[in-house]
């Protein structure tokens, strides 16, 4: 104020109970022991509460704390549910009682490679860190691969990428890696806007080169470069504020004692951009040649660029290397935004110059140890040498069974997949298949070992139970929930521990009354991992929505990994009786299972997205596209019902996917006349393998969309009695804008081609996932019985529990 003049208020703040002055209040005091053990949560809120409400009481810990039960102002147990849900009728006085959890620490050490070898950890610890957590909690570490660190075991011999550790102690976990032969390369992972980025990988630390940005019209430092996220890799960009400027990019390095040197790296244009670029060396930093041809890139993928440096840049003292734009060439995006193209995954590869010698190459180690009897039925024989070696000639088998080397460095890596428990294992390798970079052969090499006995299940309980008609009793023990939303909230994040959810019988309303747009109903997010959705009978648990017209509308969305849902319906309301597009599921993350699950709708029943998914004895229906989307997504022994005209897939896979959509056993069964697929966008693939036709498709198989599959094709396909359909007239020619286009491909497999499909190749990925090994049924329980009232089994040692149902209801759980 001009004169200086201020005024001092004093507020109080009044707590609103009622506008009823005739309303009775009482107090309610809540506390807790230890006083920092937690926080108590109140709804509704506040310290005065009229009499007759409900009032939900919930404990949240601390880490090194859990929850044990409430008691009253004297020390009397009141309850041990968390949350405590009660009704108010005198004044209330509550203690929540916790009680310490041991705490341990967990330390990595990354060995070989330089010490690059890097690890994720999930869940988090104390603080959101990685070092310090509570007894009992599951941890898991994974090793982090790239194109020069490569993994090869852990300290407990596991060759697997993720090893699990129950922290019940101050634990160390050691990851050995090793690295192909390379000069430097950047993983773009901090120093947000250090210009020049020094390279986080290198072999010689005299030999670490650094990554400028320069102006392409006075070769001046670019002043704002930033680290960007696009396409699904960490790169580095131009963040001009000058707009219209193009910019390259330039490293340098030493080549003394290398050969064969390769440089990878991706290119992605982001707002304002050049379309073409080229790759480029110089000897002198001024005169620079082109490695490459004028490379268009994308502005929605990561484009590779790069290419070979000639023999006259090996040996040298310093190399230049740049990436350059063709300024004079056409552009995307506008002038008047930043100028920001993306570079990422830049790698320089490179073979050192040997010193030739007669000497052979010598095995130190072998993952398994020979008569080792502790080998998992999936990962990795490991051999290790005295020097770096290479392929040779000859053929490594286990079993009889061919196997694939990988050659890293001083290790040489075969890959194994599915094998049975608790047998014997014979590895060969004949004398010459490994020598060293002289030519000289390492011996031959027989290795036998036993697989684990198959791992005996902790025995659990369900960790929720789904029930509509749940009592409040049954709520108020924080074991029962209503609704799958409230389920779906339950389930803790990011957790490496499943988290068992059963669902009694009834349909349960997810939501939606049928307007557009609705979007979807319901979603499991991403990090809501590790959940198990089980239904207490087939074709009993129905999940309904009724979402708006519309394929973004689905009544249910898994966006999480490692779901496992079995005999589950899901689906959409209107879609069953409508035409139009109704989807009831959105399967995407990753390594997700459906076992015995039944889909309905018409139209785009299923829209898959995500990565990895299979279903397991399933029925999907629908008439037209009723499964479209992305992604790579198996279907083994399953139904495909096609309940009008119509086409049972439309896919739109990108095209950096190698499988797509794999059906595998399936029966298809129809009312009329389909068609197996159309090809909606992009890449399309789908391979139908040893179908069973009830009804067959339109003698052509295949129909026109949007665009020319990669690949349409099926493997003997028979009709109802078993007899082999006829293909001859399937087509691979596709309509794209009026104009008839050839894919390049037989609509027909051999059995070479169709010998490729399997669950190793197409699913199994770094981590071995085995999704066979998720949906093994164990034997019914033997010898059951029932005496004096008293239900007596003979318990499968490979069941976690037992659910126990009477007319209908689940009466128990054991």
């Amino acid at each position: 104020h001009p004169t200086s003049t201020g005024y001092l208020f004093n507020l109080d703040y009044f707590e609103k109970v009622t506008n009823n002055p005739n309303a009775v209040t009482y107090t309610l005091a809540t506390s807790i022991t230890p006083a920092a053990a937690g926080t108590i949560s109140a709804n509704p809120a506040g310290t005065t509460v009229n009499q007759g409400t409900e009032v939900t009481l919930t404990a949240n810990k601390n880490f090194g704390y859990k929850f044990t039960r409430w008691v009253d102002g004297n020390g009397v147990l009141v309850s041990t549910a968390n949350p405590y849900i009660f009704t108010i009728n005198a004044n209330t006085t509550l203690v929540a009682e916790y009680e310490t959890i041991e705490t341990y620490t967990l330390t990595t050490n990354s060995q070989g490679a330089y010490g690059l070898g890097e690890f994720s950890i999930a869940p988090a610890g104390k603080d959101g860190a990685f070092s310090v957590y509570e007894k009992g909690t599951n941890v898991t570490i994974t090793a982090i691969e790239n194109d020069i660190v490569k993994f090869n075991n852990w300290s407990n011999g596991s060759t697997a990428l993720s090893n699990a550790v129950t922290i019940n102690n101050n634990t160390n976990v050691i990851g050995t890696f090793d690295n192909v032969s390379f000069i430097a390369g950047w993983t773009f992972k901090n120093d947000q806007y250090a210009n020049p980025r020094v390279a986080e990988l290198y072999s010689k630390v005299e030999n670490r080169p650094q990554l400028f940005a320069y102006n392409v019209t006075d070769n001046v430092l670019a002043p704002n470069i930033r680290l960007l996220n696009r396409g699904g890799a960490n790169g580095v960009g131009v963040w001009n504020t000058d707009r219209g400027q193009f910019f390259y990019f330039m490293t340098s390095f030493s080549t003394v004692g290398y050969k064969n040197i390769t440089i990878s790296s991706g290119l992605i244009g982001y707002y304002y951009g050049c379309d073409e670029w080229t790759f480029q060396y110089s000897l002198d930093g001024v005169n620079f040649q082109n490695i490459s041809s004028l490379t268009t890139i994308n502005t929605s993928s990561v484009t590779p660029i790069g290419g070979i440096l000639p023999v006259e840049a090996e040996g040298k003292e310093k190399v230049y290397i740049r990436w350059f734009p063709n300024v004079n060439g056409t552009k995307h995006g506008s002038a008047t935004d930043v100028t920001a193209t993306v570079l990422s995954n830049v790698t320089v590869k490179a073979d050192e110059i040997a010193v030739l010698d007669a000497i052979a190459p010598v095995l130190q180690s072998t993952i398994p140890a020979t008569a080792s009897t502790t080998v998992s039925a999936s990962g990795d024989i490991i051999l290790t040498y005295d020097e770096k070696v290479q392929l040779g000639a000859g053929q490594a088998t286990l079993n009889g069974k061919n196997l694939t080397a990988e050659f890293v460095n001083k290790t040489v890596k075969f890959s194994y997949y599915g094998l049975e428990y608790n047998t014997q294992y014979t590895f060969n390798l004949p004398a010459g298949f490994v020598k060293d970079l002289s030519g000289n052969n390492a011996a031959a090499l027989e290795l036998t070992f036993k697989t684990i006995q198959k791992p005996i299940p902790a025995k659990r309980d369900f960790n929720l139970i789904v029930d509509a008609n749940a009592t409040a009793e049954q709520i108020s023990s924080g074991k029962y929930v209503k609704t799958i939303a409230e389920a779906f909230n339950a389930a803790p994040s990011n957790s490496t521990s499943r988290f068992l959810v059963l669902i009694t019988n009834g349909t349960y309303n997810l939501g939606g009354d049928g307007t557009n747009p609705q979007g979807i109903v319901l979603q499991l997010p991403s990090g809501k991992n590790n959940v198990s959705l089980i239904a207490q009978s087939k074709d009993k648990v129905i999940l309904q929505g009724n979402p708006g017209w519309g394929i973004k509308n689905a009544v249910l969305s898994i966006e999480a990994n490692d779901l496992y849902m079995e005999n589950v319906t899901i689906e959409h309301k209107d879609g069953i009786t409508t035409s139009g597009q109704r989807p009831a599921l959105n399967p995407a993350g990753d390594r997700n299972v459906y076992n015995g699950v039944r889909l309905r709708s018409k139209q785009d029943t299923q829209v898959t997205g995500g990565n990895r998914s299979f279903y397991y004895k399933s029925t999907i229906e629908g008439d037209v596209d009723f499964i479209c989307g992305g992604g790579t997504h198996w279907f083994e022994e399953c139904k495909l019902v096609s309940v009008a005209a119509g086409y049972l897939v439309a896919p739109n896979h990108d095209a950096n996917v190698q499988y797509g959509y794999i059906f595998n056993n399936n029966t298809i069964t129809a009312t009329t006349a389909y068609y197996l697929g159309r090809p909606w966008q992009n890449a399309p693939r789908a391979v139908y393998l040893n179908t069973k036709m009830i009804n067959e498709p339109h003698t052509q198989g295949w129909a026109s969309m949007g665009t020319v599959p990669a690949l349409f094709a099926e493997y003997n396909s028979v009709d109802a009695n078993g007899i082999k359909v006829n293909t001859d007239n399937r087509t691979n020619i596709f309509n794209v804008n009026g104009v008839p286009q050839t894919g390049n491909y037989n609509p027909v497999l051999t059995k070479e081609q169709a010998d490729t499909y399997t669950i190793e190749n197409v699913l199994s990925g770094t981590d071995k996932w085995n999704p066979l090994e998720i949906v093994e049924q164990i034997e019914a329980p033997a010898n059951l019985a029932i005496s004096n009232n008293t239900l007596n089994w003979e318990a499968n040692q490979y069941a976690i529990c037992y659910v126990i149902c009477k007319d209908g209801k689940v009466v128990a759980i054991t």
